[in-house]
């Protein structure tokens, strides 16, 4: 829920932003504010392809790591160190 308020986006507008942004991927899928609702209770976790998650990403403005921690069930913690790229 802070991801999308912080990019400055109701509920609604997000829902309808990521259906029209997957559509243009050529997603068939649609986001309704209940999902939205949904995640941001706990009830679920977003099921997304890697595309879908970049362009979440890409309309939040935010990195995956920032995307995970938010929408995840789990209380994760963040990681204190930094990891390596092989």
């Amino acid at each position: 829920m802070n991801l999308y308020q912080r990019a400055g986006f109701s509920q609604k507008e997000f829902a309808e932003i990521l259906t029209r942004r997957f559509a243009e991927i050529g997603s068939d899928r649609k986001i309704t504010p209940k999902s939205i609702r949904e995640w941001n209770n706990g009830k679920f976790e977003p099921k997304l392809t890697p595309r879908e998650t970049l362009e979440m990403c890409l309309v939040l403005q935010c990195n995956l790591y920032d995307l995970v921690l938010a929408t995840s069930k789990k209380n994760i913690q963040p990681i204190d160190r930094k990891v390596q790229v092989i």
